[in-house]
């Protein structure tokens, strides 16, 4: 079932839970400004499809790098981040990842992916300012470790990104049911020298939320073997539903677009199928045939469809050699 997003009323009403009542305290910044914050050990309240650290702020400067680690395949739809700069000021950030921890990893730049690059609207300090970042490509895989850094890239223009001291020597956890953030590092602009070049300072919380959801099912794969005319070809699907059925379409006339009830595949009319396969407890299908000799030389577009979930796999356009 999919998660929900927060509205912006919602997160407003969840801002007024998580910052901590705890007494202000006055601190010098990393980045040497003065500051003045709370001392929070985490939120109060967790709404659904999310995971907030803290928004107590005490300490800035221009980036974060944390761990995560999901407990079933998800993709982050949005982020908020605890932003000084003024209400209404335009803001950005790019997000890297890389597989495993960022404990000495913080200046190996080998290691790191970019994810993209985003905008938003500052909310003002103290207030989650929302960064939209769907249709980012990626999912987050169940139990793999990632590091995560992000980086207020528009730092030198809108002014800082406020973190909070960690409280002990190592990282700070944060959990819920689908994930758990460990925060270690800030980091400094990165406007001169890029990143990765600096050295960072720790223990420092990461302030804000992630907004995800479930990643859904992931569409079976299709593959081809052997495709020779006179020969005999094998046909394999795997990821689909165990025990379920799997149907194969196959035209020698185009690429298509073609409308079938599966939705649209990448076949032309007319479309011929092969004889129905019924998956194994791995979700794997396979079928041998029988390739005429005088199919040699013709394209073969062919795609299939899991049965049980309606999901297509991707399809193949093979020359027939």
């Amino acid at each position: 079932m999919k998660n929900v997003l927060l509205t912006g009323a919602v997160c407003a009403l969840s801002l007024s839970l998580v910052v901590s009542s705890n007494a202000q305290s006055l601190s010098t910044n990393d980045n040497g400004t003065p500051s003045m914050g709370a001392l929070s050990t985490g939120p109060g309240f967790q709404a659904p499809g999310s995971l907030t650290t803290t928004f107590a702020g005490g300490n800035a400067f221009a980036g974060n790098m944390f761990d995560m680690v999901t407990t079933s395949d998800l993709v982050i739809d949005s982020m908020d981040i605890h932003c000084n700069a003024a209400a209404g000021s335009a803001v950005s950030i790019d997000v890297w990842y890389m597989t495993g921890t960022v404990v000495g990893n913080e200046m190996n730049a080998a290691v790191w992916t970019q994810l993209g690059s985003y905008n938003g609207t500052s909310a003002g300090p103290g207030l989650p300012t929302n960064m939209d970042m769907a249709g980012n490509g990626m999912t987050w895989t169940a139990g793999t470790a990632y590091g995560i850094y992000v980086d207020l890239t528009s730092y030198a223009a809108t002014g800082n990104i406020a973190y909070t001291n960690g409280l002990g020597a190592t990282g700070t956890v944060y959990s819920n049911a689908d994930m758990t953030l460990t925060t270690w590092y800030g980091t400094r602009n990165t406007d001169v020298l890029g990143p990765f070049t600096q050295t960072v300072f720790q223990i420092r919380d990461w302030n804000g939320t992630i907004h995800y959801d479930d990643a859904g099912p992931s569409n079976p794969v299709y593959s081809i073997a052997g495709l020779v005319g006179g020969g005999t070809a094998t046909l394999t699907v795997s990821n689909a539903t165990p025990a379920g059925g799997v149907l194969l379409g196959y035209s020698l006339t185009g690429a298509g677009p073609t409308m079938t009830p599966f939705g649209p595949v990448d076949m032309n009319a007319p479309i011929s199928t092969l004889p129905a396969m019924t998956a194994d407890a791995a979700g794997v299908a396979s079928l041998t045939t029988g390739v005429p000799g005088r199919a040699s030389g013709f394209t073969l577009y062919t795609q299939g469809a899991d049965l049980s979930s309606g999901l297509l796999t991707n399809s193949l356009a093979e020359v027939i050699l």
